[in-house]
């Protein structure tokens, strides 16, 4: 499966720590296999053809809001720590941001 980063994402990733960046890639080489994401332990669907992987590093809930393009490709659209925010809150504004990019880059 092709993986494709917004110019957003991969901004957005560079100011992360090498450590979390590290741990993303081992997950994305376990999750985005085939065909199309392993929706499971990593992902789950939310709506509008936007997904969330879940990522748990230093004890923290970080998410990164995806869709795929097409069968074989998926769009890593942006991400975040929800950690210390009001959840729903944070959902609201991630997945307004996530559906813009999508728009964007469909």
């Amino acid at each position: 499966m092709d993986v494709k980063e917004t110019p957003e994402f991969r901004e957005w990733l560079a100011e992360q720590d090498v450590g979390f960046v590290n741990e993303l890639k081992r997950i994305r080489e376990h999750v985005f296999i085939g065909d199309s994401p392993a929706i499971g332990a990593y992902c789950k669907p939310l709506k509008n053809k936007l997904y969330e992987l879940i990522i748990q590093f230093k004890g923290d809930p970080w998410r990164i809001f995806f869709s795929w393009e097409g069968q074989h490709c998926v769009i890593l659209l942006c991400g975040g720590n929800k950690q210390g925010k009001k959840q729903m809150k944070w959902y609201r504004n991630q997945m307004k941001i996530a559906g813009g990019l999508m728009e964007k880059y469909k």
